[in-house]
């Protein structure tokens, strides 16, 4: 892996554009937990990914659940919360602005739910919209799961995009174990790809490909008039900067996953092309039009193509207590 790649150069400069120089000074600090806290911290976050795109939402919500309209929310809670038949109670872990877990506290399902965070900005916000939809049973912690002490154990545990930024999953996967119930489930909704998000070269020689393809009226950064040219793996730098705990393990994930849980099921739903090759002009395919329809289809089936014969960079999963090995 680089420690400076062409990708970090184009997008430093692109930030350095939106949000000014004192926007880089707050990642200058020696303490890694706190260059994390600072990154989750800083606010508005542009809609330049793919999972600001609700074409791509829909796509994740057809691959998981089977209808472009049921996100795995609603799933999850119907085909596993309802049968348990009692009051539930649930964990979240990395809950960022809490938009999960209200939609799962706003189900008829769970008694209390307990959702950490370890920015305090997103626990402030998160802590206002609960309040804004009269939910008494949603509360939210700012915490790192080291700190946190549970006094009681979940029906249900759920890591939402937060899993990969734990380092040494194979160590900490245990101790989820014991939090949870024994007839308890585990749900994750995660990257699992390679850790720092290095993107392969036959990921990136695709992406590229397709990349030249697109006009150039949807291949402009957001706020910006200059066009995406190429897309590279960030580099150890950038990634240690801005975010350590970015994919710090995530390659870890889905074997200590097996090694601690039984999985009920697991769908995979891409990315490994999506992610990259939208990554700075998502917001050219937001509202939908005929040409932008046209072009993501023309994405999700050259993704569809490539993740036949490898891995999907990103998961979602339930899981019991247990380990792969019941299942032999």
């Amino acid at each position: 892996m680089r420690i400076v790649t062409y990708s970090d150069i184009i997008e430093f400069r692109e930030k350095l554009y939106l949000k000014g120089l004192h926007f880089f000074l707050g990642k200058f600090n020696f303490s890694a937990m706190k260059r994390a806290r600072n990154h989750w911290n800083s606010g508005y976050m542009p809609p330049d990914n793919w999972w600001n795109i609700p074409a791509v939402r829909e796509r994740w919500n057809k691959k998981i659940t089977g209808h472009s309209e049921q996100n795995y929310i609603e799933y999850v809670t119907t085909k596993y919360v309802k049968p348990m038949n009692r009051a539930c109670s649930m964990l979240s872990i990395g809950c960022g602005t809490g938009s999960q877990e209200i939609e799962f506290a706003l189900q008829p399902y769970f008694e209390t739910i307990d959702a950490l965070d370890l920015a305090d900005n997103n626990i402030v916000y998160a802590r206002e919209h609960a309040t804004q939809k009269g939910l008494s049973n949603l509360h939210f912690f700012c915490s790192s799961l080291q700190d946190f002490k549970p006094q009681k154990k979940y029906d249900l545990i759920l890591f939402h995009s937060s899993l990969h930024h734990i380092n040494g999953v194979s160590e900490v996967l245990p101790e989820i174990k014991q939090m949870l119930k024994e007839d308890g489930i585990l749900v994750i909704h995660e990257y699992v790809g390679p850790n720092r998000i290095a993107w392969t070269p036959s990921q990136l020689e695709l992406v590229n490909q397709i990349l030249g393809q697109i006009p150039f009226g949807y291949r402009t950064y957001y706020g910006s008039r200059r066009i995406k040219k190429k897309q590279t793996a960030p580099g150890t730098l950038r990634m240690i900067l801005s975010d350590p705990s970015e994919a710090v393990d995530s390659s870890s994930i889905r074997k200590a996953l097996l090694q601690n849980f039984k999985p009920l099921e697991e769908k995979e739903y891409g990315g490994n092309i999506l992610a990259p090759l939208l990554k700075g002009i998502s917001h050219h395919f937001i509202t939908e039009t005929k040409e932008t329809q046209s072009l993501l289809m023309d994405f999700f089936k050259k993704e569809d193509i490539f993740i036949q014969n490898t891995p999907s960079d990103h998961l979602f999963g339930v899981y019991a207590q247990g380990n792969a090995t019941d299942l032999l």
